[in-house]
């Protein structure tokens, strides 16, 4: 009997220990911190390849590490595939294999980043026309003498534009295809990007001989490259803006631009051209696009 109460003790003891143990267990796993958020970029690293997106790719890369310390880590899912720009904007509304995207302003299923990420430079338009018409274009001077002459444009938003503003407009969507019919007269001039003008110029003077870049006009419509996240990543869009706020702050935003741009806008003498401004009515309400202004040095601020 004292044998037997005494082995009951000392498993009652047992019991009891290991509760103490298990629930101090427990309370040291309630007590330890959860793992961090790590928000997943997924985006096309084939776009990262191509002359006009490397700018807005390393200023994206810059403000997701300027966020760490506010938004913890983050992990890159590359998709390598090439795609169309309208499959692109397909797969960023899915937010499956895409949901991170550069694009034009646009309203859709899509979360915009209101920073425009080229300042608005991309709505300065500069024209390959035929060589033998620089003295022509250099005569226009205001919107009434661009009406006079006609307008070659690859996309439809442009198109758009071009023809709100009273111009009469020719597409095709084979950019090489549109050069072509420029050279052979089925119209006068085609406005195109100043950052796209500068990335082929030398490309284009080699493949048509017979066009020139116009030395006089700057074509202006409200326009800029933003970032837009997918729906489904609403903390994604949150620290990419928190970035790229920490950096118009700091300068270094400026110091990206400055680095990429600045040199195709001495190159272009944009203070010196002939600056036709137009309307763009498909700007989305909230895209707010400073105006930017050049200096007689051809530098660039915001106004």
């Amino acid at each position: 009997m004292v044998a037997h109460r005494r082995m009951t003790g000392l498993m009652s003891a047992l019991l009891l220990a290991l509760c103490c143990l298990a629930a101090g267990g427990w309370r040291v796993m309630a007590t330890e911190p959860a793992a961090p958020v790590q928000d997943v970029v997924r985006r096309s690293e084939f776009e990262r390849q191509l002359i006009s997106r490397r700018y807005t790719y390393e200023l994206l890369d810059a403000a997701l590490e300027r966020s760490v310390a506010r938004y913890g880590p983050y992990r890159v899912e590359p998709a390598m595939t090439e795609l169309t720009a309208a499959r692109l904007r397909r797969e960023a509304v899915k937010g499956d294999l895409i949901n991170l995207v550069v694009l034009e302003p646009l309203d859709d299923d899509l979360i915009p980043i209101d920073i425009p990420l080229d300042k608005g430079l991309f709505g300065y338009r500069i024209a390959s026309i035929r060589a033998s018409d620089q003295g022509r274009v250099a005569k226009v001077r205001d919107l009434a003498d661009l009406r006079q002459l006609r307008i070659g444009a690859s996309g439809e938003t442009t198109a758009a534009i071009f023809r709100h503003n009273g111009m009469e407009v020719v597409t095709a969507t084979d950019p090489k295809l549109l050069m072509l019919m420029l050279e052979r007269g089925r119209f006068d001039l085609i406005p195109r990007g100043a950052t796209v003008v500068a990335a082929i110029h030398d490309e284009d003077a080699k493949a048509y001989p017979n066009l020139a870049t116009d030395q006089h006009l700057l074509i202006h419509f409200p326009y800029a490259q933003y970032a837009y996240v997918s729906k489904s990543a609403p903390r994604l869009a949150e620290r990419i803006r928190y970035g790229l706020q920490e950096m118009q702050k700091d300068g270094s935003f400026d110091r990206y631009f400055e680095k990429y741009f600045a040199q195709t806008i001495a190159d272009f003498r944009f203070s010196q051209r002939t600056v036709i401004e137009l309307e763009n009515p498909s700007l989305p309400a909230w895209a707010k696009i400073p105006r930017l202004e050049w200096r007689s040095s051809d530098s660039v601020q915001n106004r």
